[in-house]
C-alpha cells in the first residue's frame, strides 16, 4: 500500500539560478546516514537511515519512499525487513536497489520499484556498516572495509564496541551468496571511498583503521592483485570522492588526525597521481555531499566542520559551494535553507540536485528537504 504524505508544493520554478529553495512537503520521518538512489524512471529512492542517533541502540527509519521531482512530493512505497543505517544502496541494471549491512544481521535485501516490494536475495558474509560497495563490470558487488558494532555487558552496564572489519567480499546478486576475496593488503578501514575506474580497476582512498593512515589501494577485482598506488596529500576520512567527466577524481574534505580540513585534491588516473589543488574550501567540512552538476561544476553542501564551536565543538554547517573545475576554484553560494550533517544529495535528471535529511547542531534528525537549481 502507498502512503501519502500530505501534499504541499515547492516553489521552485521560476527561482533564478544557483540557489537552494525549500520543500514544502516533509518526508514521513527524519533521517541520517540513509541512502538515495536515482531510479531510472527519475524518482528517487530513500531507504533507511536513524530518526535519531541517540543512545545504545538508535531509532531506525524502516520506511522506504519514493521523492518524485515531477510534483516535488514524497510517498512512503514499502518498509524494510531489516533496520540499516550507515549502509550502502547499489542500482543494478535491472532497475532494482540491493541494500548491504548497516545491520547486525548479513542478509541482503532488493527494493524492486516495478512493484514497490523489498525481497531477500541473500546473505553477505561480514556483518558491518560505514563500509563501501561498488558494483563491478561483471554484475558482481564488490564489498570492503567498515565496522562492525555490537554490545558488550561489562561492570553491571552495556557498553558499545566497534571493530574494524578486515575481510573484503565479492556479492553476486544473481546467485544471492559471497565470496571472500583473498588479498595480499586487507582493506581494514571505515570512512573511505571506492570508486571504479574506467579501466574496470578500483580505487580506494583514505579511510582509518588501516596499517597505513592516508594510503590509497588499488584493486584489480577479477584477479584480487591489490597494491598501494600512493597516499593522498592531505590523509583524510569521512571525505568524498567525485568522478569528472574527464576521469580524474574530485577528493574533498574529510577528518585528517582529528581535524576536519579545508584541502581537496585530485587523482589523476592517466598518470595515478594525487595532485593538491591550491584552492581551499570556504568551510573545513566532513560528511558533506559533493554531486558533480551537468555543466562539469561540482557542488558541496553541509557536513560539519569538528573544530568551529565553542572549546572546538563540533559545528553543523549550512555553507555550500561551487568548485569550478575548468579553473580549479572555489565559489561560495547562498547557504542551504538548514544546516545539514551526514544528509544526502541527487542530481536529478532535469540537472536539479535533491537534498533530503540529516541532523543538526542539537542534534535533530531532519525530515525536510531542498533543492538546488543551477
Amino acid at each position: 500500500m502507498t502512503l501519502l504524505c500530505p501534499v504541499l508544493w515547492a516553489d521552485s520554478e521560476g527561482a533564478g539560478h544557483n540557489v537552494f529553495v525549500p520543500l514544502r512537503q516533509r518526508g514521513r520521518a527524519g533521517r541520517v546516514v540513509h541512502t538515495q538512489t536515482l531510479l531510472p524512471d527519475g524518482r528517487v529512492l530513500l531507504a533507511g537511515g536513524f530518526k535519531s542517533l541517540a543512545g545504545l541502540l538508535p531509532l531506525g527509519n524502516k520506511d522506504i519512499e519514493v521523492f518524485d521531482p515531477k510534483t516535488e512530493t514524497f510517498s512512503v512505497v514499502a518498509t524494510l525487513p531489516t533496520m540499516r543505517g550507515i549502509h550502502t544502496a547499489t542500482l543494478l541494471p535491472d532497475g532494482r536497489v540491493i541494500f548491504i549491512g548497516g545491520s547486525p544481521s548479513t542478509v541482503v535485501e532488493a527494493f524492486d520499484p516495478k512493484t514497490n516490494t523489498v525481497s531477500r536475495i541473500g546473505r553477505i558474509i561480514k556483518a558491518r556498516r560505514e563500509h563501501a560497495a561498488t558494483l563491478l563490470d561483471n554484475g558482481k558487488i564488490l564489498i570492503t572495509g567498515g565496522i562492525e558494532v555490537y554490545l558488550r555487558y561489562r561492570n553491571g552496564q552495556f557498553e558499545r564496541k566497534i571493530r574494524v572489519v578486515r575481510l573484503s567480499e565479492v556479492f553476486d546478486p544473481k546467485t544471492g551468496t559471497s565470496e571472500e576475496l583473498k588479498t595480499r593488503i586487507a582493506v581494514s578501514r571505515r570512512g573511505h571511498t571506492q570508486t571504479l575506474l574506467a579501466d574496470g580497476n578500483v580505487l580506494i582512498t583514505g579511510g582509518t583503521g588501516g596499517d597505513r593512515w592516508g594510503s590509497c589501494l588499488l584493486l584489480k577485482p577479477g584477479s584480487g592483485d591489490i597494491r598501494i598506488i600512493g597516499r593522498l596529500r592531505t590523509p583524510r576520512e569521512d571525505h568524498r570522492a567525485t568522478g569528472l567527466a574527464d576521469g580524474r577524481l574530485f577528493i574533498s574534505g574529510g577528518t585528517a588526525h582529528g581535524r576536519s580540513v579545508k584541502t581537496c585534491e585530485f587523482y589523476d588516473p592517466a598518470e595515478a597521481k594525487f595532485v593538491a589543488i591550491k584552492g581551499l574550501m570556504s568551510a573545513a567540512r566532513e560528511d558533506h555531499t559533493a554531486t558533480l552538476l551537468a555543466d562539469g561544476r561540482v557542488l558541496l553542501t553541509g557536513g560539519e566542520d569538528n573544530q568551529a564551536g565553542p572549546d572546538k565543538a563540533d559545528v553543523v554547517l549550512s555553507s555550500a559551494e561551487l568548485f569550478d573545475v575548468k579553473r580549479d576554484a572555489f565559489v561560495k553560494q547562498d547557504g542551504l535553507r538548514t544546516g545539514r550533517d551526514d544528509h544526502r544529495a541527487t542530481r536529478l535528471k532535469d540537472g536539479r540536485v535533491f537534498i533530503f535529511g540529516g541532523q543538526t547542531d542539537s542534534g535533530e534528525v531532519l525530515n525536510t528537504g531542498e533543492l538546488f537549481i543551477p
